[in-house]
């Protein structure tokens, strides 16, 4: 148990030396160099065994102390045309987190910066909603519970198609 203590204070106290910032091409101000933080991005999700859609755009990076990419978050906005209702808005996102990192809250605060620039967008695209395929059957319980994610399709490896409205 008091180890269980340590860790976690030592998990909060190391949190607190990752920012996380949006990913640009062209920063104005960023401590970082974008192209390797995109480079750094990609291997994460490698290593995370996600693979990133093509039509998605990377969008937050989480950088640690020694200026290190160890999570990120990629997103996408489009227009789906659906056969029973038409045109529709839809959000998707992937988030990774590098497997050293995943004990503490980083995954979960990437898919809070996911959920207010989907929210952000909601104004100009009311009907839109968020749709996401979660491999993580744990993550898929924190969407539904936290977030209120609906399961759209559940698979027998635990992922789920998942949307949020």
């Amino acid at each position: 148990m008091r180890l269980q203590a340590i860790t976690r204070s030592f998990l909060l106290e190391y949190q607190g030396q990752i920012n996380i910032v949006p990913w640009e091409e062209d920063p104005i101000d960023a401590d970082y160099d974008p192209w390797v933080a995109a480079d750094q991005a990609d291997q994460v999700a490698s290593k995370s065994g996600i693979r990133i859609d093509s039509t998605k755009e990377l969008s937050w990076v989480a950088i640690n102390e020694n200026d290190d990419v160890i999570g990120a978050l990629w997103s996408c906005f489009s227009i789906r045309d659906t056969d029973d209702i038409g045109d529709q808005s839809v959000y998707d996102f992937d988030v990774a987190v590098d497997p050293e990192w995943r004990s503490g809250r980083l995954g979960l605060q990437l898919i809070d910066h996911a959920i207010d620039d989907f929210r952000s967008h909601q104004s100009d695209f009311p009907d839109a909603f968020a749709r996401v395929w979660v491999v993580n059957p744990k993550l898929v319980r924190v969407l539904e519970n936290r977030y209120e994610f609906e399961i759209e399709s559940q698979y027998s490896d635990g992922s789920a198609h998942m949307i949020f409205k």
